[in-house]
């Protein structure tokens, strides 16, 4: 409704400016032209459905060449950290970055659907973001997950996986196991994976991340758990345009 209003202010102003640049229309003749628009969006109200389709493309347009913009400017920090964990092949046509939480239920729902996308795309490899929004355990839990990256990065994938295996919140007793379920009961988080975290937060949100999972494909984000369907329609424009 505001943006009818919106449109329908537009075109009564527009009748303000044509009087200002022409002849000046009486008080009567401007009363009929704003009657004459009244009762045509009345009976033609697809006119109002199309205004407000154009408008809602040149919004979208808009947001989309200022995320365009923003990965643009952030990419080596999206790519190029060697802190960040790098899972599939070296020399990827596309890699995709994730925004996780170890602590996030729909984070580990998606985690699926990013499997799939890998296994049936070879030319696609994956860069881990993790994020400590939810509580204290999510922050030890990604920089304790930074920590093997940087020091045994070929422990990490198995730590990943156990942190994302569990239902429910993780509580250091939690995250204890799954390091003793890779022979890593004693590993502390350095200060190299917790500046890495504080990176991590700073780059989220530069790009508007207020929540996970995200998923950098391409020149998009898909935002939140979304269907398999979708992350797998935007890898695939993401790898034409990559081979355009």
């Amino acid at each position: 409704m505001k943006k009818i209003n919106l449109i329908i202010t537009a075109l009564l102003l527009s009748t303000a400016s044509l009087s200002a640049v022409s002849a000046p229309f009486t008080q009567e003749q401007e009363q009929r032209i704003r009657e004459l628009i009244r009762e045509t969006l009345v009976t033609q109200p697809q006119i109002l459905d199309e205004a407000i389709g154009e408008l809602q493309k040149q919004e979208m347009a808009k947001q989309d060449s200022v995320l365009k913009n923003l990965l643009k400017d952030n990419a080596a920090k999206l790519y190029n950290s060697a802190d960040s964990p790098k899972i599939g092949p070296k020399n990827a046509a596309l890699t995709l970055v994730y925004f996780t939480d170890y602590n996030c239920p729909y984070c580990k729902q998606f985690e699926a659907s990013l499997e799939k996308a890998m296994a049936k795309h070879a030319d696609v490899n994956l860069i881990i973001k993790p994020l400590p929004y939810l509580g204290d355990s999510s922050q030890s839990s990604a920089e304790l997950a930074l920590t093997l990256w940087q020091t045994q990065p070929e422990k990490f994938a198995a730590f990943h996986q156990g942190l994302i295996s569990k239902n429910g919140r993780h509580d250091q007793a939690s995250i204890q196991k799954v390091l003793s379920q890779i022979n890593m009961p004693k590993l502390t988080a350095t200060a190299q994976a917790k500046a890495s975290l504080e990176n991590n937060t700073r780059l989220a949100e530069t790009l508007g991340v207020g929540g996970t999972p995200v998923t950098v494909v391409g020149d998009t984000m898909l935002m939140g758990l979304v269907p398999y369907e979708d992350l797998e329609a935007a890898v695939v424009a993401a790898l034409k345009q990559s081979k355009s």
